[in-house]
């Protein structure tokens, strides 16, 4: 929440929200109140003043100020208020809109001004409704704002990325010179700071920066060199600053989601549309929520957590809509640990060890057992440690894990920048890092392409086998996240496991799950066959108060710690594939008959467009197709190589036996294809864009049943044609039985705390209505509210019944309902287009 205080009202007026007055008198630091700093030009919010931001004095000149740091655009659950991000849900001067205040004696509450006092569960802070237990402004409470660099989690301001919360701000306890080993404990003149402890110069391969021993490689705030940071969501890997997806004007941006990049750098989505899975639109794909304008999966999204806004942090990640912590970590104060080895919580969350000691196996003590090495007080095996993998520092990222102490990517994926990518279907690293697809293209057996192959499906810009990718298992953006595997479309936990809080759970032996996924084993007893004890039982060994078969368990096979990784699973105390699959470098099971890396022997990788059949690589091209550079074209349908190879088709034009061309019943518009029948930007003629919400049907905008016509932010009635209009506003659809913005006719507003029912202005909602944004819906029809508040149908899906489907007659092809009997570009099934020259005629091609 940014709140501000009502001494700085009249300037926000004058100003625009968010915005300080620069030209008022510098005030002292106590006139300052709440999360303000005292800055020359006066109180100023550095989360999110454009002209303080992050800092006093640093100008974000043409650009946005988003949670501290100047951006193209905002934040997940920001707006751009005349260049400050803010969360208009809780703010009682931007109360739903910018510079939208709320009148003295009533609270801002979900984005609506209203004098009830706050809902359940939310705390009355200055006029704004909040969640004191994830408000960085007010954490735990009214007041309580979180420094640089921390975050509210729990009701504690925590940090992110492993460090501690010191005194003196976020530290590295492995390097911090000031906080060596634990808060407080500062390293003499000549000293620094060596994997937790004092010592006079650093040990190799770590390198000294004004007294901190850090690896240049991996560390973010030195990489490559010392003070070189890593900004715009970059991170270090090998020593240089990169993004793992596409970098646009220095940040790391999703191209598949992000609105001001859609598809592409610089491609802005309309007002009004979204991204979603790198196409505008008026509505999400399947599957999909819009946060923010980005198309997004709140059941996996770190920055949108189950809702808009709620972004995963600590080192928690979210898994099934609720961020949690991964296998063997423990949440302390909100940040994930592993109390088996970290000092500050040896064993349990509340127990530090000693100066000088260190923590092994739960337990404080002088050295480290077991063979483990020192690293900041934690005693780990750097052959398996994902934070210290191979040496004290080095971290294993996107997804990789460390196995014989290096970082490996699991499955056939690889290390791109510092993250696991899938070379055949990512079109941000086609066939190899650095080669990115172009102008909307697919990624389809490492090459770019302008369709997928038999039996891959186009998520985003990516061609997957639904069957068993665990990132779009079953359909589209759906992750297995947790520890489960995608097969045959399910994502599934392994053995015998159950799934507690979204993470795949040894009942048995789990000392935070025994038995049931809710029963907590005491501080001094173990998990023995589900049932919480003082002792393991005698064919079970004790692993961090987990008693477990080494024979058998895939976390600690055959000694604890030694977790089996790449597919591969515990068999008499070794990991070993699965029948059928062979162990390949670097530590993965491959199906050998299948896998174009390793086809028919480890290491025998099929080139880039060639696929591996019965162990053996496609060696030559099928009769009427061209070898184009390292793959097979087909010149009469590859659009990268119509008629011939590198003859490149443009604008979304599909090249027909052999020349470039718009799809049947697509027209030329704006050098683009576009279908005047049904293309909502494109409706009836070129330019022609429907009124949001209305869908373009046989060439004409038409509202959903019982919806009108208004202008929202002008003020009156909108007309069919447009999507803009006078006054600023944008046409619409809006349902004026519901509508609080406009109930029963158009522009006419209901009071504070009064809602909109059947068209009239009430104080509640009828039996069987409920109240959502403000509006009384059906949730049993909405298709805006289909079964639960802001669940919307995305595409041409209606509500039935709770649940968004298609209307009768049509299939759902990847998020749109199409008439299989005559829909040229899913003629008798999904994806399957009719060529130039043909149309769909009861379901054929003729």
């Amino acid at each position: 929440m940014k709140v501000v205080t009502l001494a700085l009202a009249v300037s926000l007026a004058l100003l625009g929200c968010g915005r300080t007055n620069l030209d008022q008198t510098s005030p002292d630091a106590s006139a300052c109140s709440g999360a303000l700093s005292s800055c020359a030009s006066g109180c100023a919010d550095l989360s999110s003043d454009p002209h303080n931001c992050g800092a006093c004095g640093t100008d974000c000149g043409a650009q946005v100020c988003s949670a501290g740091a100047c951006a193209a655009s905002c934040g997940a659950g920001l707006t751009d208020c005349s260049g400050a991000c803010l969360e208009l849900t809780s703010d009682p001067l931007n109360c739903g809109g910018c510079n939208v205040a709320c009148p003295s004696g009533s609270v801002c509450a979900l984005g609506m001004c209203t004098t009830g006092g706050c809902p359940t569960g939310l705390t009355d802070c200055n006029g704004g409704c909040v969640d004191v237990t994830s408000d960085d402004h007010d954490c735990g409470a009214c007041g309580t704002a979180c420094g640089s660099g921390t975050t509210c989690v729990d009701g504690a301001c925590s940090c992110a990325g492993g460090e501690m919360a010191c005194a003196n701000g976020c530290a590295d306890l492995a390097s911090d010179p000031l906080n060596c080993g634990k808060c407080g404990n500062a390293c003499g003149t000549g000293l620094v700071c060596d994997q937790g402890m004092c010592a006079k110069s650093c040990s190799k391969p770590l390198t000294d920066c004004s007294g901190a021993c850090v690896d240049l490689t991996s560390n973010d705030k030195n990489c490559g060199k010392c003070t070189v940071v890593c900004g715009g969501g970059q991170s270090c890997d090998n020593g240089q600053c990169g993004c793992a997806g596409a970098t646009c004007n220095g940040t790391c941006v999703d191209t598949a989601s992000d609105p001001k990049n859609c598809g592409k750098c610089g491609n802005a989505c309309p007002a009004g549309e979204v991204c979603s899975q790198g196409q505008c639109g008026m509505s999400c794909g399947n599957r999909l929520t819009a946060c923010g304008g980005a198309c997004v999966n709140t059941n996996n999204d770190d920055k949108n957590c189950g809702d808009c806004g709620v972004a995963c942090t600590g080192g928690k990640s979210c898994q099934m809509g609720q961020c949690r912590c991964g296998a063997g970590m423990r949440s302390c104060n909100g940040t994930c640990v592993d109390v088996g080895s970290n000092p500050n919580h040896c064993g349990n969350c509340m127990t530090v060890c000693g100066a000088g000691e260190a923590c092994s196996q739960g337990q404080c003590g002088a050295a480290c057992g077991g063979g483990l090495t020192r690293c900041n007080g934690a005693c780990i095996d750097p052959s398996k440690d994902n934070a210290n993998c191979g040496g004290c520092g080095v971290v294993c990222t996107g997804t990789a894990t460390c196995l014989g102490g290096a970082c490996i990517c699991p499955g056939n994926l690889t290390q791109c920048n510092g993250v696991c990518v899938d070379l055949t279907s990512d079109a941000m690293h086609c066939g190899s890092c650095p080669k990115a697809c172009v102008n909307g293209q697919l990624c389809s057996s490492s090459m770019c392409a302008t369709q997928c192959a038999a039996g891959q499906t186009a998520c985003g810009l990516s061609c997957v086998d639904e069957k068993s990718d665990g990132n779009n298992c079953g359909a589209c953006g759906v992750r297995c996240a947790g520890g489960t595997f995608c097969t045959n479309s399910v994502c599934a936990c392994p053995n015998n496991e159950m799934r507690c809080n979204g993470v795949c759970t040894d009942t048995s032996s789990d000392p935070t799950a025994c038995g049931t996924c809710t029963t907590v084993c005491g501080a001094t007893q173990v998990c023995s066959q589900s049932v919480c004890t003082t002792t393991c039982a005698a064919t079970l060994t004790n692993c961090s108060n987990a008693c477990v078969d080494l024979k058998t368990n895939d976390f600690d096979c055959g000694a604890c710690g030694t977790q089996c990784s790449g597919g591969s699973v515990c068999t008499n105390g070794t990991c070993t594939c699965q029948t059928g699959f062979t162990f390949c470098a670097p530590g993965t099971c491959v199906d050998l008959k299948n896998n174009a890396r390793n086809c028919g022997a480890c290491g025998t990788a099929c080139a880039p467009g060639h696929l591996c059949t019965g162990g053996v690589c496609d060696t030559a091209c099928q009769p009427g197709q061209l070898m184009c550079g390292a793959g097979c074209a087909d010149p009469q349908t590859d659009a990268r190589n119509c008629g011939g190879c590198g003859n490149r088709c443009p604008g979304g034009q599909t090249c027909q036996a052999g020349t470039c061309a718009c799809p049947t019943g697509e027209a030329t518009c704006n050098n683009g294809c576009a279908n005047l029948q049904n293309d909502n930007r494109n409706c009836g003629a070129c330019g022609t864009r429907c009124p949001q919400g209305a869908t373009c049907t046989a060439g004409v905008c038409a509202c959903p049943a019982g919806d009108s016509v208004c202008m929202l932010g002008g003020g009156g009635p909108g007309g069919g044609g447009g999507g803009g209009g006078g006054g600023g506003g944008i046409s619409a659809c809006v349902d004026l039985q519901t509508n609080v913005q406009s109930c029963g006719a158009c522009g006419t507003r209901c009071n504070m705390g009064e809602v909109c029912d059947k068209g009239a202005c009430k104080v509640g909602c009828d039996p069987g209505l409920a109240l959502c944004t403000g509006s009384c819906v059906d949730l049993t029809s909405t298709k805006q509210h289909c079964g639960f508040c802001s669940s919307v149908c995305g595409g041409n899906l209606v509500c039935v019944n709770s649940a968004c489907a298609c209307p009768a007659g049509t299939t759902n092809c990847s998020g749109q309902c199409a008439d299989l009997t005559s829909g040229n570009q899913n003629c008798g099934a999904c994806g399957t287009a009719c060529t130039a020259g043909k149309t769909c005629v009861n379901s054929m091609c003729q």
